[in-house]
């Protein structure tokens, strides 16, 4: 395959995949502001990852709140779980 087809077959991609989540991309930033209105301060590894994880609970929750009158997006609903173990596991004391 060419960059030409890869690029064509990339935006139709794109295309499914908007329709299937809706803008999450373009209401993302909203709820985040909405959640932390005084900002959030980022100033270590381990508020980088805990952040990261939370940003992917943010959108799998969009996901599947864009999908509610259809039952749900139940791909991001499975994926919302497992990034909410993994963000509860984040918060756990380590060893150093």
């Amino acid at each position: 395959m060419g960059v030409s087809e890869d690029l064509e077959e990339l935006a139709r991609l794109y295309r499914a995949k908007h329709v299937e989540y809706g803008e999450t991309d373009l209401t993302f930033g909203r709820i985040m502001v909405e959640l932390f209105p005084d900002g959030l301060m980022l100033d270590n590894v381990t508020a980088f990852n805990r952040a990261a994880l939370l940003f992917h609970v943010v959108d799998k929750l969009l996901r599947y709140c864009n999908n509610h009158a259809d039952g749900g997006h139940q791909d991001s609903l499975r994926d919302l779980s497992v990034y909410a173990a993994m963000l509860r596991d984040a918060n756990q004391p380590r060893e150093q």
